[in-house]
């Protein structure tokens, strides 16, 4: 990123926020950390670092996988019956080995099949069985590598000679454009024009499952109150159908905080109509930054004014 800044030192002064969703929800409170010290180090290139924005952000593992059951219920994808006998007998935990309690077991179970065919990141959207499902994506990397690599290579990277994409699900499935993805990064003009760097790597995919790491993160909430504490802002929002990331474990995490609210739950209009509902949260230590907490149809957001 610095060396980035370098070779453009004409937006050096830029406001600079990073972005990300999902995933990106464990990485991008990290890496502003190490940029929040680079800057407060003096470090040239000086970033002109504001804040960040993530959807979805994967945050508390623990929290946000525990949240899932009462997401399901307030969903209505599970009985009354059943969210009352699993918060009885899993006493609130519903995450790790739970052998020991064969009766939480069982509703865990019952739990599962009532789940098991919903698409969890769009629960209203169609389940895609598809070569883009999530848990068929490494077994197809192969797969789409042959397909792809004689034509980009051979064919310098034409996209009109890149092999035909697979046909779409017969309901529409939503997560097509993902596959699209691989044609468009593999298109040579929309490398030139990102000045991507010939030949560092020849085939361009979604989802590199190929590297190495260990995933020893579990929580990154200290990053959020580390960062918050110094004025930098957050803009945190969530798709209220998402059950991958459930809002309610990002409202818990973001609760855990000890925001102070200085604004009452109101409707949140969009040309004149109620898109959702806002509450105003004001970080403790820096009293001058607001914290926006929304949630609507598809968005629930905190973001610092």
């Amino acid at each position: 990123m610095r060396k980035w800044f370098l070779a453009h030192p004409k937006f050096n002064t830029n406001s600079f926020y990073l972005g990300g969703d999902s995933f990106s929800g464990k990485i991008i409170p990290i890496i502003a950390e190490q940029i929040a010290q680079s800057v407060e180090a003096n470090n040239i290139p000086k970033i002109n670092f504001k804040g960040y924005l993530l959807g979805n952000p994967i945050t508390d593992s623990k929290i946000e996988d525990n949240y899932k059951v009462k997401f399901a219920h307030q969903l209505g994808l599970i009985s009354d019956e059943l969210y009352q006998s699993l918060k009885k007998t899993c006493k609130g935990h519903y995450i790790g080995q739970h052998s020991n309690d064969t009766l939480c077991a069982k509703n865990l179970e019952a739990y599962s099949m009532c789940i098991e065919n919903i698409n969890l990141p769009h629960i209203l959207e169609s389940n895609c069985s598809t070569f883009l499902n999530n848990d068929k994506l490494h077994s197809q990397r192969s797969l789409l590598e042959k397909s792809l690599k004689p034509n980009l290579i051979q064919l310098d990277l034409n996209i009109k000679n890149l092999p035909p994409p697979p046909e779409a699900s017969k309901f529409g499935c939503w997560t097509y454009k993902n596959l699209l993805v691989y044609y468009w990064a593999n298109d040579k003009t929309v490398q030139e024009a990102l000045h991507i760097q010939k030949e560092t790597i020849q085939i361009w995919i979604r989802c590199n499952r190929s590297l190495p790491y260990a995933k020893d993160v579990d929580s990154v909430v200290s990053y959020h109150k580390q960062l918050n504490s110094r004025g930098y802002r957050a803009l945190i929002y969530s798709g209220d159908h998402d059950m991958v990331v459930p809002y309610l474990g990002t409202l818990a995490w973001i609760k855990s905080m000890n925001l102070s609210i200085v604004d009452r739950w109101r409707p949140w209009l969009v040309d004149n109509q109620v898109a959702g509902e806002e509450v105003i949260q004001l970080q403790s230590s820096i009293p001058k930054n607001a914290l926006l907490c929304s949630r609507g149809g598809f968005l629930n957001n905190l973001s610092n004014l």
